[in-house]
């Protein structure tokens, strides 16, 4: 029998999705106009979170083999949207980048997120944003702790 804890958490869980799903559908459409893949896009804002990451550390995060995130990085290097460099200390060791036009996408990329973050949240008043993201972060904060 579902308690009603856990009909308020399913529903909590199914807006998640919605509202993921929707920021998603938004960005990709951002993204296909300049031909970049939803992959593509995540591994450009990796690489914008994480400046000097390597292709090991983007197969971890996808889940993915390191020569399919290399397939993936590939397209990205070709496109001139990310550049390789060599590890000072390790030569072995390559590091990603973004490029100017990856950084310029990247920008383009955060405000259409913005917009698009506003909009869905425009309901909301601002005390009820902070009470909204003082829950997420009560949330998180037990997550992280259980690591």
């Amino acid at each position: 029998m579902t308690t009603s804890r856990e009909k308020l958490i399913e529903g909590i869980m199914e807006s998640f999705h919605v509202m993921r799903n929707k920021m998603h559908s938004k960005i990709s459409q951002y993204g296909q106009k300049d031909c970049v893949t939803n992959s593509q896009l995540f591994v450009l804002t990796i690489i914008a979170r994480h400046p000097k990451i390597g292709i090991k550390e983007i197969a971890k995060i996808f889940h993915i083999s390191p020569s399919a995130a290399t397939q993936l990085v590939d397209s990205l290097v070709e496109n001139d949207y990310v550049f390789r460099k060599s590890d000072r200390q390790d030569r072995r060791v390559l590091q990603l980048g973004l490029s100017p036009k990856g950084l310029k996408h990247i920008s383009i990329l955060k405000k259409q997120f913005m917009k698009t973050a506003v909009n869905l949240l425009s309901g909301l008043s601002e005390r009820e944003l902070k009470t909204y993201l003082s829950l997420h972060k009560k949330i998180l904060s037990g997550i992280l702790d259980k690591k």
